[in-house]
Formats: C-alpha cells, structure tokens, sequence
C-alpha cells in the first residue's frame, strides 16, 4: 500500500488533512506494535541464516516507498534516526503510515486484532483517525463508537458462525461505505 504522507501529501502540505497524537497515544500505539512484533529465521541464497521481523520488514519496506535510505526525525535536540524516533518524535503523520505499513506485514490471521487495539487506542485518546483494512480513515468521534461497535457486534457473530469470508467481506464493504461518504463531505 502506498504510504500515508503519499496518499495524503497534497492535502497534508495544503492543511486540508491535520494529523494530531499525543505522545501518550503514539507510546501506546508504539507498545501495542511491539507486542506485535514477531521475529523469525530467513535464509537467504548462499545459505546465511539471520534473524528478521515485522519492525524491521516495515522499516525497509518504509524507506523504499518514501525514497529515504534512514528514517529520521528533526528534534529540538537535533536529528534522530531510526523507526523509533521517525514514530515517536516525528510528524504525527508518520506515527500513521508506520501502522499502515506494519499491518501489511503481519500474518493474516493477527491483522483484526492490531487493527481492534489500534481503534481502541484511538478512540481511548479522543482521536478522529480510525484504521480498516490497514488503511486510517478520518472520522467524527461519535462515528468512530458507532463504527466501532457494529463492527465488533457483527464480525464477531460472523467468526463464530464460521463465516470468516463473509466477515472480511463486510469490513471492506464498511470501508468502502466510510470512504465513499468521507470523499463526499470534502
């Protein structure tokens, strides 16, 4: 998926999209990306084995995408480079396209969950970014609880009716609901 600040740049360069986290919400998100996080064995061609994981896949993947060899973040205390730093000190902006990007790599069957606790966590933090289909959506607040709510109520009566197609088919129909409505208030 092509990353937020790509998606969004001209809007975000012409303040038409304003992108706000508290550094207590992005600690929170960052946490929650942690406890995500697996590592595992690849080996590549020549037979060399070394340890990987999902940080570190979305870090590379992040740096192709945006064209930047480091990520970084300018500070107060001068430039800072790394993942941490480019989530937790840059533009809250890039705090959303980490997760997007993240989401990507994580296994199939971890995805609604990160994307439940992300919600969560956004909504915990009164903010009006929501994450469906790994991709974040602007939102009012009293959408995002009512959002939120019916997905919950309905998706998890699908899961346990065994209907796990169905219940992916109904979150992309949600998206596509939301986006549709969002383009139009623009």
């Amino acid at each position: 998926m092509e990353p937020f600040t790509l998606r969004h740049q001209k809007a975000l360069l012409e303040k038409r999209i304003m992108v706000s986290l508290e550094p207590r919400l992005r600690e929170r998100i960052w946490q929650t990306i942690q406890e995500y996080n697996e590592t595992w064995e690849e080996v590549t061609e020549t037979n060399w084995s070394y340890s990987t994981n999902h940080l570190e896949k979305t870090e590379q993947k992040l740096k192709r995408l945006i064209g930047k060899s480091v990520l970084s973040a300018k500070t107060v205390d001068g430039l800072k480079e790394g993942m941490e730093a480019y989530f937790k000190e840059g533009y809250p902006s890039n705090v959303l396209e980490v997760v997007e990007q993240f989401y990507d790599e994580l296994r199939e069957e971890s995805r609604n969950s990160f994307e439940k606790r992300i919600n969560e966590s956004m909504l915990a933090f009164s903010c009006r970014w929501l994450l469906s289909n790994g991709a974040f959506f602007a939102s009012t607040q009293s959408f995002s609880r009512s959002f939120l709510k019916a997905f919950e109520t309905s998706s998890g009566e699908m899961v346990s009716k065994g209907l796990k197609t169905s219940c992916g088919r109904l979150k992309r129909h949600s998206l596509t609901i939301v986006t549709k409505t969002q383009s139009r208030l623009r």
